[in-house]
């Protein structure tokens, strides 16, 4: 991200706050319609039909998407397994409930097990918290340098007991929560509004002997309010019974604390944990009950001894009697209130007037404020659509039905873990806004809920360009720990850099942190991912960009991001004429304490250069010393592949994105062309670990898209950015493709998976638009969309705090000024009438355009009608296949004009692809294909003008129904990867027919076997990487 064109307005650092403006009397309007139709959908028993023609049925059986509405609907119960769990959340309080209802819940073994993974290898179960709510342990089960415990006591969320327990008790151990018998339950349904924000369940419940039941339960953390939640629980009963509610606050989440007091407070419940080792904090959960006039609120009484009371202190029960009458309705609403002495002076008090308030407010009114904010927040416009503009329609595509839902869930999964500036305001402007992201949010504790690169780099760019009033909390995060920062300088010492001399302005951030940002065995800060400050100083950039905020980037983040260089220019070491870094990782963690890491000596080498360029900017001395290392910090790239460590060799395995993050987010130009960008991209897209963690792919499709000559790999690796790791039925992202540790690598993924939902989240913008978010005079674009996609309106996106819409076809570009969302308090007058564009394509100077106060409609590079394999007719057309294939190995692989994807069916029985030929009459001159690492036994090529419902099973029965148009049986084998660092040598078949053919209306191709598998190995398909009709 070298600064670029940095002209005089860059300057003024002084500028006048804009006005936030109201949204427009149109989007006013359209929020209005929204939450009446959100509070008409949630009231009384059973779930609304949405009245929707937009339904679509997705990648899960059982599963639902309405796009009109955004509601994942799922009739599929699965109990017990921590994939099917609902997330809530509102950047404050978070909870993770069971799939039945709002209940805690304890995971069922799978494959034996029933781990969390790294740090902390506990037990898979609900989890509720309050942000930044982290203790502070001696040691940790799983570290990176256990020595460093004696220097410094590690740290990981607390939870907080489980809050949004309402369960019915019909007596004589018959009862409802997550435990219930399934064979008791049906009818079941349970959607996420993600409109609403509400996540809500209905269902028969048939208990032998005690009659039938209908129940609906709605759960929502509130958006605005954020000390409150509210659950309500309606009930039909089919007969008359006398029962009971408990409202429980369940201790068993309450990981990691000390037990401090609970019980009755003016008729609320209330318990208090504190997290171990940090005396002087304390949460507090409180919940107070309301019923219709069937519920006895008289009768509330504390309950022990009942199997859904935990034993341990922190959990409490309290019962109210409930006398049903057959077929009259009963409703209890639980109002829940919780806060913590991190963001709250007096947590008790807060907690109590929280719950006390949303009681007052009631079910309706709570969740009007709820919606509303979600409706301000998360408008129509900030997600990235996929619908036909003049129908409104998704096209029939399985991949873009799937792409518009998890458009949607990733900004959800994201904006839920975030505090908006209303709710901000709401609380007086408590300390609740900068907590950042940890891997799992606010309703994980995966990774013990620490801080990783993951909210800098993969989380906060796709959320920035959008919501950068709520993404800030990344920033502000880093700068509450900058005084850590400093001080974690003189713990060099216990390190391989004790002999260095540091400036005193330096500052370093370590791995892993959570409460105070210190050095830890978790959270090294030296001898490791050294990156990751110069990931922090990315997110400070964009957010500035994004914002306009040239006065708070001065003032907050620019002091920090030039102690980072520093840190940089004091660590590295003269190489000859180079400068290097020694005894680091990369963040390739399969390679640890290697030497010149290519992507963290390209992003020293360039928060050196913008280092300088900022104190130029901000009237200080720029250090020439800086521009010296930048200019020669120590790169290999031996055949123009740049070596990811210097004693790299071919034969390397890479757990993730490393290199390739040169080209984006870094957008590193300094002797690195599109040449060398795409020779690192198709190099280690072949050494990319399959175990490898979900946020990867979305990185190659950026860079495919913005530097491929040719074809369409930028959709290909779009969808496997997320499709093999997302879990129904709410589409919630895994770390992994594969969740079975066992044969995964041995990972116990992280869910729900933020990383990954912040990696996809950017590749529309970023890929298909090519925004680059760079800190100069001018908004920078790349526009090359997917053939197979007929048309994006991207989410309205903030440059310098002005709102901007965009919308493409294949063909064409428009970007306009957006006139239903307000610009930002902070957006640049500069920019107030016109704003530079800048459209880059590879090689070539960038084509200048104005986009002033009318819309501007730019082409698209449009490289998938260029093809890589001269004569092709079948690159980037459709492409089908009736068996199943790899995770992520998609048949969309086998024709996108790129080597460095594949398809690979799951079995190496007999398996097929189906292509549609532009044109039938077409006249065929031969077939080219590349097997990649495992080529078939045998291959054949079929025409055939009407579709075949399986051509696997139909090759070599005598029928009218195709022509065999090749047959090969002398397919040789692969290669084994060489040592030297290459791009793997391929293994193609090409043959020329004697004569032409004429072609049909689709081309299948067959093939069987698989000439790479070994002895004793798990039966998989072979590869087929590029498949040509010439």
């Amino acid at each position: 991200m070298k600064l670029r064109y940095l002209a005089p307005w860059a300057l003024l650092v002084d500028l006048p706050a804009g006005v936030n403006g109201l949204p427009s009397q149109s989007a006013q309007s359209k929020q209005g319609h929204r939450v009446a139709t959100v509070l008409k959908r949630h009231e009384g028993p059973g779930q609304k039909a949405a009245h929707s023609d937009n339904v679509y049925k997705t990648k899960f059986d059982g599963v639902t998407w309405d796009e009109e509405n955004w509601l994942l609907t799922t009739t599929t119960l699965d109990q017990g397994h921590y994939q099917s769990r609902g997330s809530v959340a509102n950047g404050y309080l978070g909870i993770n409930v069971a799939s039945v209802g709002p209940f805690f819940e304890l995971d069922q073994e799978v494959n034996g097990d029933v781990i969390n993974g790294w740090p902390l290898f506990s037990r898979r179960q609900s989890f509720a918290t309050i942000a930044g709510f982290f203790d502070s342990q001696p040691t940790m089960k799983g570290t990176n340098f256990p020595w460093l415990s004696q220097y410094g006591w590690d740290t990981a969320i607390s939870g907080v007991p489980h809050w949004s327990g309402l369960i019915l008790d019909l007596g004589d151990g018959v009862y409802l929560d997550a435990t219930v018998d399934q064979q008791t339950i049906s009818n079941f349904q349970s959607t996420y509004d993600f409109k609403a924000g509400v996540l809500s369940w209905s269902y028969t419940w048939s208990p032998a002997d005690k009659g039938v039941f209908e129940i609906t339960y709605r759960l929502f953390a509130n958006k605005l309010n954020i000390t409150q939640a509210v659950v309500q629980m309606d009930i039909i009963p089919r007969v008359d019974a006398n029962a009971t509610v408990a409202n429980v606050l369940d201790g068993y989440s309450a990981v990691r604390t000390d037990f401090v007091e609970s019980g009755q407070d003016d008729g609320a419940l209330f318990s208090a944990v504190r997290p171990w080792g940090i005396p002087n904090v304390t949460a507090y959960i409180y919940a107070n009950l309301t019923g219709s006039a069937h519920v006895d609120l008289s009768s509330r009484t504390i309950v022990t001894g009942k199997p859904y009371v935990q034993s341990n202190d922190s959990s409490i029960a309290q019962t109210v009697n409930v006398k049903f009458s057959a077929n009259e309705p009963v409703q209890i609403t639980k109002f829940v209130g919780g806060a913590s002495t991190d963001a709250f002076a007096d947590p008790q008090q807060t907690a109590k007037t929280a719950a006390a308030a949303a009681l007052a407010a009631g079910y309706t009114h709570s969740l009007q404020s709820h919606a509303s904010e979600w409706a301000h927040v998360m408008h129509d416009n900030s997600v990235d659509r996929f619908t036909d503009p003049t129908t409104g329609k998704l096209p029939g595509d399985q991949h873009i039905v799937d792409a518009a839902v998890i458009a949607v869930t990733n900004i959800y999964y994201l904006l839920h873990n975030t505090v908006s500036k209303n709710a901000l305001a709401a609380v007086a402007n408590a300390p609740v806004h900068e907590t950042s992201f940890s891997v799992g949010g606010l309703t994980s504790d995966s990774y013990a809920g620490q801080v990783f690169w993951d909210a800098d780099v993969w989380m906060q760019p796709g959320l920035v360009a959008s919501h950068p009033e709520a993404a800030q909390g990344v920033t502000n995060y880093r700068v509450a720990r900058y005084q850590q920062a400093k001080d974690n300088i003189q713990t060099a010492f216990a390190s391989s850099k004790n002999h260095t001399r540091f400036d005193p302005s330096a500052a370093i951030y370590p791995w892993t942190s959570g409460r105070v940002g210190n050095c830890t065995a978790t959270g090294p800060c030296f001898d490791y991912q050294y990156h990751l400050n110069g990931d922090i100083g990315l997110s400070m950039i964009y957010q500035w960009v994004a914002s306009g905020d040239t006065q708070h980037f001065q003032e907050k983040l620019f002091p920090i991001y030039d102690s980072l260089a520093t840190m940089y220019s004091n660590l590295v070491e003269r190489n000859g004429s180079r400068w290097t870094l020694t005894n680091m990782t990369d963040p390739d963690e399969y390679a640890n304490h290697i030497d010149a890491g290519g992507f963290t000596m390209s992003l020293l080498a360039q928060t050196l250069e913008n280092a300088n360029t900022f104190r130029a900017q901000f009237h200080r001395e720029p250090n020439d010393t800086w521009s010296e290392m930048a200019t020669n910090v120590l790169l290999l790239r031996p055949n123009n592949i740049t070596l990811e460590y210097t004693s790299m060799n071919g034969t390397t395995v890479v757990k993730q994105a490393d290199v390739v993050l040169i080209s984006y987010p870094l957008v590193y130009e300094h002797n690195y062309t599109a040449e060398m960008a795409l020779a690192d991209l198709d190099y280690y897209a072949n050494k990319q670990s399959a175990d490898g963690p979900a946020m990867t792919w979305a990185i190659f499709s950026i860079v495919a898209s913005a530097i491929s000559p040719s074809g369409c790999s930028a959709y290909t690796y779009h969808h496997y950015a997320y499709e093999p790791y997302t879990r129904g039925p709410f589409f919630q992202l895994s770390e992994q493709m594969l969740d079975n540790a066992s044969k995964n690598g041995g990972t116990h993924p992280a869910y729900p998976f933020l990383t990954g939902h912040g990696g996809a989240n950017q590749v529309v913008l970023f890929g298909y638009l090519g925004l680059r978010l760079l800190p100069d005079y001018a908004m920078h674009i790349s526009p090359n969309l997917a053939p197979q996609i007929p048309y994006i309106q991207y989410r309205t996106f903030y440059w310098r705090g002005w709102p901007i819409a965009a919308e493409s076809n294949y063909t064409h570009t428009t970007l306009h000024r957006d006139p239903e969302t307000p610009r930002l308090p902070t957006a640049d007058p500069q920019f107030q009438t016109t704003i530079p564009i800048h459209v880059h394509a590879p090689n070539q100077p960038p084509t200048l355009y104005t986009l002033t106060n009318t819309p501007l409609t730019i082409p698209n590079r449009m490289i998938s009608t260029i093809p890589t394999i001269q004569g092709n007719k079948i690159q980037c057309h459709a492409i089908t296949s009736p068996n199943a294939h790899q995770p992520g190995q998609f048949p969309i692989s086998a024709n996108d004009g790129a080597t460095s994807t594949k398809w690979q069916p799951a079995s190496s029985a007999r398996s097929s692809i189906t292509v549609t030929l532009p044109d039938p009459s077409t006249q065929v001159s031969g077939f080219h294909f590349d097997w990649a690492a495992a080529p078939p036994v045998n291959a054949s090529v079929l025409f055939h003008d009407a579709p075949l419902e399986n051509p696997a099973q139909v090759l070599g029965i005598p029928t009218d129904l195709y022509r065999v148009a090749l047959t090969l049986d002398q397919i040789p084998p692969s290669v084994s990867p060489s040592h030297e660092v290459q791009i793997p040598a391929a293994n193609t078949t090409t043959v020329l027919l004697p004569a032409a053919l004429q072609a049909a209306r689709y081309a299948t191709l067959v093939i069987e076997g698989n000439q790479a598998l070994g002895e004793g190995q798990e039966d998989v398909g072979a590869t087929v990487a590029e498949w040509a009709i010439l």
